[in-house]
């Protein structure tokens, strides 16, 4: 793992995250470090994986391009896509999978995976919206865990 990105397309989101994340480090460093060698251990565990956070509204090629360029400033050799994108209840209405299934692709390496879990079943329309989308752009859709009727779900999107 060369980096972690955070993002959202709300500034003040990911400004919350970033004071989370920061904070967490905080504490961390308080409750675990009491001599030299654990401080040292416990920035080199924690420390070593590059953190980013950037703005990402789905389907502005401005914002993808930006999230690209972070990608290929913490990747050795410099890609400019993501091995692995989760998300987690992102999609709300119908009118955003289409916007975020093309900034997914974009996105994906080769044998890259997006892993969308969701605490709610999709609607038919959503469904059919999904299916479509990937049909278009070349995607691969697998349920990867399916409970209470898609009330919990995970699904996996990769490349064809």
């Amino acid at each position: 793992l060369q980096c972690v990105m955070v993002s959202d397309h709300d500034v003040s989101t990911l400004e919350r995250a970033r004071n989370n994340h920061e904070t967490t480090l905080e504490n961390l460093l308080d409750t675990t470090c009491t001599t030299e060698d654990d401080l040292n251990a416990t920035i080199n565990s924690v420390g070593s994986i590059p953190l980013c956070f950037e703005s990402l509204e789905w389907g502005n090629s401005q914002d993808l391009r930006l999230v690209q360029d972070a990608i290929a400033e913490h990747s050795v050799p410099r890609q400019r896509h993501a091995d692995l994108i989760l998300g987690s209840d992102v999609i709300y209405d119908t009118s955003v999978v289409e916007p975020l299934l093309r900034t997914v692709q974009a996105l994906l390496g080769g044998n890259g995976r997006f892993l969308l879990a969701q605490s709610f079943a999709f609607d038919q329309e959503t469904e059919v919206e999904m299916d479509r989308c990937c049909e278009e752009m070349g995607l691969k859709r697998t349920i990867v865990l399916d409970e209470q009727e898609g009330d919990h779900r995970i699904q996996e999107f990769c490349c064809v």
